[in-house]
């Protein structure tokens, strides 16, 4: 029998995403405690547009972890730092 993958509503708080809004095709015990994400000069346009946006090197990264009790559930904005302070050689792309 196939198995149907729940997604989950992520609200974000705080940061360069704050308002914004995510579907994630993951269930809620699967979401990570913290999640860290490039912010480049195309967020805005990648955030607002559906089609492509050509890629440009993160400028920072956006860290925010996911509170523990809350409907939705929410990612708040814990800071930002650098790219060159990250091993972005270790990231999935």
């Amino acid at each position: 029998m196939a198995r149907t993958r729940q997604t989950t509503g992520v609200e974000f708080v705080g940061g360069p995403f704050d308002g914004h809004f995510q579907s994630l095709c993951l269930a809620a015990d699967e979401l990570l405690e913290l999640v860290a994400i490039p912010v480049n000069g195309n967020l805005v346009r990648m955030l607002v547009e559906s089609n492509g946006v050509g890629r440009e090197p993160p400028t920072s990264i956006a860290v925010y972890e996911r509170e523990k009790v809350g409907s939705p559930t929410r990612y708040r904005f814990l800071g930002a730092t650098t790219p060159s302070e990250v091993q972005l050689a270790t990231w999935r792309g």
